[in-house]
């Protein structure tokens, strides 16, 4: 199963400087968890106590998993997971 996992280029050093990667899995968590297994520290970094991370939103083709079972959401082959981080300013 592929499902492609998008990030800003802010995020990319995560992924080995690259902006997307393939990752496998039947939830996204288990998409993270199986990413985390090629890129030490991702899980860290985008989850925390079995939900998404507070410095970022997750969607799950366009739509935030928060509406659809959190981490849980059931991703499908030709899925696309995107990250997108909280930008704070003064």
């Amino acid at each position: 199963m592929a499902i492609t996992l998008r990030v800003p280029s802010s995020l990319k050093k995560m992924l080995g400087g690259n902006e997307e990667t393939c990752c496998s899995g039947k939830t996204v968590e288990e998409c993270i968890d199986n990413l985390d297994k090629n890129f030490s520290g991702v899980k860290e970094r985008l989850t925390e106590k079995g939900l998404t991370n507070s410095a970022v939103m997750v969607f799950l083709n366009g739509k935030n998993i928060s509406n659809l079972n959190g981490l849980g959401a059931t991703v499908q082959d030709g899925d696309e997971i995107s990250v997108i981080p909280f930008v704070a300013g003064g």
